[in-house]
């Protein structure tokens, strides 16, 4: 008996790991994963966060609350209420990936807490910090897990085990104003040019 041929819809909908030609496709599951593992690996990122909501959201609602506790996190590093007049180069960084998206959301995060952002060091001070601000964004209803990363190729695996190439991933910046993301452009401009 012949097996039946996938149809043509179904073919088209799961993208080849490689062209015909041999050359790997760049916009294949595979690809975009590898992509933005190596860019997490290149971001410098120091500490691995976990935030969950603890309740059902819909994406954009747990987009606009990390957007909201990124703000937060800034505003309590600078002690000032206007955090997006700084250049993003100052402001808090941080890559955030969605699980379980269907139910009960979380968000996995690697995020940038050196001590040349933070001007102090990593203790239980700020752990409690950062849960403080997720409650008032969930309102109550979250929680947080925070540990250094050990090794940044394990972590970017973990946070990026379920993406799939038209999944959507937060930045931090993703939140900034654009004359705060051309400011810090123009500025790393000059200190390279400083360096060089």
């Amino acid at each position: 008996m012949i097996a039946a041929q996938p149809t043509l819809s179904k073919r088209a909908s799961i993208p080849p790991a490689t062209y015909r030609n041999g050359r790997p496709d760049p916009f294949s599951r595979e690809s975009m994963r590898k992509g933005v593992r190596q860019f997490i690996a290149t971001q410098g990122f120091t500490h691995s966060l976990t935030l969950n909501s603890n309740r059902d959201l819909s994406i954009p609602n747990i987009r606009g609350m990390f957007g909201n506790f990124c703000r937060r996190v800034d505003q309590d590093r600078f002690k000032k209420c206007h955090v997006e007049r700084l250049p993003s180069c100052f402001r808090f960084r941080a890559i955030a990936f969605v699980e379980h998206d269907a139910s009960y959301p979380h968000l996995h995060l690697a995020i940038d807490l050196c001590p040349t952002w933070l001007a102090s060091i990593v203790d239980d001070r700020l752990d409690r910090q950062l849960q403080a601000h997720w409650i008032e964004v969930t309102d109550g209803a979250g929680s947080i897990q925070l540990d250094p990363i050990t090794c940044i190729q394990g972590w970017s695996r973990y946070i990026t085990k379920n993406y799939r190439r038209d999944d959507e991933y937060f930045l931090s910046s993703d939140f900034h104003s654009d004359k705060s993301l051309i400011q810090s452009s123009e500025l790393r401009q000059v200190l390279e040019a400083i360096a060089a």
